[in-house]
């Protein structure tokens, strides 16, 4: 776990949707490892669910950012 390894230390001093942000890189990471040529459909629904909420957040986070700036 990469991601979540790279924040550890300060996991305090970090947002909640910091924390989920880096599990999802990490998660994302090992489904891509497992994929096979062959039967890892749900591998690739998975990944893209999860690439998925990441731009979710990034978005959110932007939306935030703008609401705060008005």
């Amino acid at each position: 776990m990469k991601h979540l390894e790279e924040i550890w230390s300060r996991i305090g001093s970090v947002s909640k949707e910091e924390v989920i942000t880096a599990v999802l890189k990490d998660e994302i990471e090992v489904c891509k490892e497992r994929i096979k040529p062959t039967a890892t459909g749900t591998l690739y629904t998975a990944i893209s669910v999860m690439e998925n909420r990441l731009e979710e957040l990034s978005h959110d986070r932007i939306h935030n950012i703008t609401m705060l700036e008005r």
